[in-house]
């Protein structure tokens, strides 16, 4: 088992830190993950939102790349069909060298409808644009001369100079549950990322990830790279002491954040309201939280059933101070990984 930091830099209304604070505290996080061994650091990229604060993965990735040196890093990920795919290649190349070898390229066809409007992009022809896109990537990052005249891409003759370090290309990554997606994800050599549905939700996907992983292992060894194939999940965590320390921590933002948004105009949910919440949200598993016993078994009965190496743990969450931030990492990093041991 592996652990990863994943960040969505979802805006909380109850933070009155300046985006440059916020920046420099995520930074630090990183650089937290870092020391207590995580193995990824993955961002999202979310556009044109004021409940986003990270437009661009490049500039994020390129500043961790100097506060780090070990950990990998990535975006989950670059919306190919908005994506110029040459200069995206150029990006990611940059970074690669940066970073000493150490990028994951997550390209994602872009679930936020309206992005794509924005961009003039038809949503109906996410998928086909992905497809080609994604193809272009590799070609132009192997350092061949690329040319094509599509109705999504048009590219004249390109080069890159530099191309990444990693080769033939920086591993690849795309986040979904769809399990023909995960079929045809698993069969050209990119990892997958389950999102945060219900394991039951997910199980199809995973599945079908797996097997089309095998047989692309066993009818093309000679093309199989050491770091496609993985498959990880992506979670809310929240850690304390005991369940209980947990439960009531989590309740207690979520009420503040209730206080923040009446203002003085609306009733205030009681805390009994809050608390309520905060258990379906364990229940209906969008959060592991808990002691580091409990979340270690909730992690173990996850793996068993869908077969992740990688855990992507989200910390943040409205309300929530640095110092829990921290301690979340912590407690996951030398008391939950020790408990994890074998899949039983």
């Amino acid at each position: 088992m592996e652990l990863g930091l994943f960040d969505i830099f979802q805006v909380d209304p109850t933070d009155s830190r300046t985006h440059g604070e916020i920046y420099e505290q995520r930074l630090n996080d990183v650089e937290l993950a870092e020391k207590l061994g995580f193995s990824y650091y993955f961002c999202g990229e979310l556009h044109f939102s004021p409940a986003f604060r990270n437009p661009s993965a490049t500039a994020l990735l390129a500043a961790a790349s100097q506060r780090t040196s070990s950990i990998r890093l990535g975006a989950m990920a670059w919306t190919l069909p908005t994506k110029a795919p040459a200069q995206l290649a150029e990006d990611i190349a940059v970074l690669d060298w940066l970073s000493n070898g150490r990028i994951e390229a997550g390209l994602g066809l872009g679930h936020r409808v309206e992005e794509l409007e924005i961009l003039g992009v038809d949503p109906s022809n996410r998928i086909p644009s992905f497809q080609e896109r994604a193809a272009v990537l590799q070609a132009l990052w192997t350092g061949g001369q690329v040319s094509v005249n599509s109705d999504y891409t048009t590219i004249r003759g390109a080069s890159l100079a530099p191309t990444p370090m990693q080769q033939p290309n920086p591993p690849l990554w795309f986040a979904g549950s769809d399990p023909d997606a995960a079929t045809w994800i698993g069969s050209i050599g990119f990892s997958l990322a389950l999102g945060f549905k219900p394991v039951a939700d997910l199980a199809p996907a995973a599945r079908e990830f797996r097997r089309a992983v095998e047989a692309r292992r066993a009818s093309k060894p000679e093309r199989t790279l050491p770091r496609e194939g993985r498959l990880a999940l992506m979670r809310q965590i929240y850690l304390a002491d005991s369940d209980e320390t947990a439960r009531q921590e989590m309740a207690t933002d979520l009420h503040n954040l209730y206080v923040y948004s009446a203002g003085s105009e609306r009733p205030v949910p009681p805390r009994e309201e809050a608390l309520r919440v905060i258990d379906g949200l364990i229940a209906d598993e969008v959060f592991l939280a808990g002691s580091p016993e409990s979340v270690a078994n909730q992690i173990k009965t996850f793996r068993d059933e869908l077969g992740f190496g990688i855990l992507l743990a989200n910390p943040y969450a409205n309300g929530i101070t640095p110092e829990r931030v921290e301690r979340s990492l912590t407690l996951l990093a030398t008391e939950v990984l020790p408990q994890l041991g074998s899949s039983s």
